[in-house]
């Protein structure tokens, strides 16, 4: 489903060329712009396709992480009763010290219990 936008903008001599160039940037992330034309002002119409938009903001860019599993804090702490930090990192998939961290971060937050279904080292 696609939203529309609109502004009254001051109509002057560069209108029409802005927004021209506008719309050719907005293009490709799904977001088109129209200027309607009055006598002193101008309306300036924006309307975003959602599925373009969606797929060029949520495009999976960046680093891949290494751990692709991740642990909600609750099922670490559940599992940390039983076994010690190392075997609690390697259950994570993290480092000792990544998990040292994580865990000190979120005892001093007060997240470290069994309510908190947040993932494991989130920042709040």
């Amino acid at each position: 489903m696609a939203e529309f936008i609109g502004y009254m903008i001051q109509k002057n001599s560069d209108t029409e060329q802005d927004t021209k160039r506008l719309s050719k940037m907005l293009e490709e992330v799904g977001i088109s712009v129209n200027l309607i034309n009055r006598e002193t002002v101008c309306l300036l119409a924006f309307s975003i396709d959602d599925k373009k938009f969606d797929r060029v903001v949520h495009r999976n860019a960046g680093r891949i992480p290494k751990n692709t599993h991740l642990h909600r804090t609750s099922e670490v702490f559940l599992y940390a009763q039983n076994h010690t930090a190392k075997q609690t990192a390697e259950f994570c998939q993290i480092s000792l010290r990544t998990y040292q961290r994580r865990l000190k971060r979120e005892k001093e937050q007060g997240t470290w219990n069994l309510t908190n279904n947040c993932y494991f080292g989130e920042y709040q």
